[in-house]
């Protein structure tokens, strides 16, 4: 007999959908919280505190979730910041080639 297949429930996403003229899925440049590096990547969520106004971006240059302060976003990414990521990006895969061909060489020996 074949499995029935699970019917999960859709929950609410957390957080806010829109704070500060900026909204979930939005993409952005930012300097991340609280070590002031460059991320870039889709709004995921965003948070209020008594104190700061938050968000969770998926991060395309570290591959992971970042937080970063709304008043820490670059409106206007200059030439310096998107080529910093991009350098920052082009590094990681590079890193991963010579990963990837020092296992191929290993398997051969």
């Amino acid at each position: 007999m074949a499995r029935r297949k699970k019917n999960k429930a859709k929950s609410e996403p957390k957080g806010l959908q829109e704070l500060g003229g900026y909204s979930v899925g939005q993409y952005v440049y930012a300097l991340s919280y609280p070590n002031k590096v460059i991320i870039r990547g889709p709004i995921y969520s965003l948070f209020k505190t008594a104190e700061h106004e938050f968000m969770e971006i998926i991060d395309d240059i570290g591959t992971g979730f970042r937080m970063a302060l709304l008043e820490d976003v670059i409106d206007k990414p200059s030439k310096r910041h998107v080529n910093s990521a991009n350098s920052k990006v082009a590094s990681k895969l590079r890193k991963h080639a010579r990963e990837q061909e020092a296992r191929k060489a290993k398997a051969k020996k």
